[in-house]
């Protein structure tokens, strides 16, 4: 299996990454975006023109074995690859710092990682983070390391409760404090229990705050893993905010992180329109329990005034001797955070959501998908992509493109200028676009000489 990833370098945070145009004698130094394809032996990356997608003078090549985990240094003026050599598992993973200046690739000796997930550099570059196993033993726990650049040292800031699985981390304003969420191991006894948010103070290596987001179902039953139902996360770590769209019911939870306290856990309102008659079938009725598999995503206006919500809802049917997963798209919610009002609703069938830095342009795609166990493969029915201009709280359409591709967003140029996004063509080829947003058309396309399996930005 060939794989080729399309690599945006930025920073740690959700923040989207810096991507110049490289000119003259100093492109390839400055070369922000890499390619990485599959030799045949292992992974290849090299340093791309950001809006041409061609590869740029030089031979360098940086080797990131059979598979990896990455981030970048807020500066964007160092990588560091857990990298992999081979496919037989998550152990023996080589730390790998790379500088983006001279692309000199340095291994750091001594440090064999397994499973090391969320990288994140400090605001300083100085350190760096990951989530690892804390031990090999069932029930999993996990812990949060840190790397010293300067000392090359790691070491256990705090170890997690056993059955609790961070997932995303976020570095506080300020750097002393890290806030981290997760939810409890679905296939344990006590599965209900609801996600959690811990609070690190990175100074002195200890839990400062812990809080159960109460309220919040993470599934619908202990019988079936296609019930794990996953809430849609937008942080906001400059007024110390993270707003949660529950994925369960229709409700908003919002959390000050300054406190460390749920502030209000609120009933979405819906808003009164024709649209909630037009496409009943995208979005539940407001109070209505959503469905068993459902899983959120958010993004948070550059302002803080809004949430756009969007997801997808996975069910599985028996029809006859057949089992049928189908997955079927939520369409889009615009929610006043003020008071967890709906204010704007799209009837069209969408389940993923990005905005670009500056909060201009809103990008959504889904697809509709359909598949009996057993059967050949069924190709998904695409949305394309469509492109929104955000103004206050309403959207104002500019485009919609490829409109029967399955495609999928994975970045954009700091200035909001420019969205990358991926699809794949019928003869199973991948292909990336390089999306003016401003004239709302596809510039550069660039496909692929081998099959692979995605197009993912450095920054998450």
């Amino acid at each position: 299996m060939s794989l080729s990833l399309l690599v945006l370098i930025g920073g740690c945070s959700q923040q989207a990454a810096v991507l110049p145009k490289p000119e003259g004698s100093n492109a390839f130094q400055s070369a922000s975006v890499l390619l990485v394809e599959d030799t045949g032996e292992q992974l290849q990356a090299s340093p791309i023109d950001p809006v041409t997608l061609q590869n740029l003078p030089g031979d360098t090549a940086l080797r990131l074995g059979h598979h990896y985990s990455y981030a970048a240094s807020p500066d964007s003026k160092r990588l560091a690859f857990v990298i992999w050599p081979t496919g037989e598992g998550q152990e023996n993973g080589e730390l790998h710092l790379i500088d983006t200046t001279t692309w000199l690739d340095a291994k750091m000796d001594g440090i064999s990682l397994t499973d090391a997930s969320q990288l994140c550099f400090h605001h300083d570059g100085s350190q760096l983070f990951w989530v690892e196993p804390a031990s090999r033993s069932y029930p999993a726990a996990f812990r949060l390391t840190r790397y010293d650049l300067e000392k090359k040292r790691a070491s256990s800031i705090v170890d997690f409760p056993e059955s609790f699985i961070p997932t995303q981390l976020r570095l506080m304003p300020g750097g002393r404090e890290m806030a981290v969420y997760g939810e409890w191991d679905s296939r344990r006894e006590q599965m209900l229990e609801a996600p959690e948010l811990f609070s690190v103070d990175l100074e002195t290596n200890q839990v400062r705050a812990r809080l159960s987001l109460d309220g919040m179902d993470i599934q619908e039953g202990s019988d079936s893993i296609f019930h794990t139902l996953s809430p849609g996360l937008a942080w906001d770590l400059q007024r110390k905010r993270l707003y949660i769209a529950h994925a369960d019911e229709e409700k908003l939870t919002v959390v000050n992180l300054d406190t460390f306290a749920i502030e209000k856990q609120a009933e979405i309102r819906p808003a009164r329109s024709v649209f909630g008659k037009l496409f009943g079938w995208l979005v539940p009725a407001a109070q209505a329990k959503l469905a068993a598999g459902t899983q959120m995503r958010a993004e948070l206006s550059a302002d803080g005034a809004f949430l756009y919500v969007t997801g997808v809802r996975r069910e599985l049917h028996n029809q006859a001797s057949d089992v049928v997963i189908s997955e079927s798209p939520l369409g889009l919610r615009v929610i006043a955070t003020s008071d967890a009002s709906e204010v704007e609703r799209l009837p069209i069938p969408v389940d993923d959501v990005h905005l670009t830095p500056d909060g201009k342009y809103l990008l959504l795609t889904g697809a509709i998908r359909r598949q009996e166990l057993g059967r050949p493969y069924q190709q998904p029915r695409g949305a394309g992509l469509y492109v929104y201009e955000a103004k206050a709280e309403h959207l104002k359409q500019l485009a919609r493109l490829e409109p029967d591709s399955v495609v999928h967003v994975a970045g954009f140029t700091a200035d909001s200028r420019y969205a990358y996004t991926t699809q794949r063509t019928e003869s199973d080829k991948e292909v990336w676009n390089v999306v003016d947003l401003k004239d709302a058309r596809v510039v550069t396309s660039r496909q692929s000489s081998r099959w692979f399996l995605d197009v993912v930005p450095l920054v998450r």
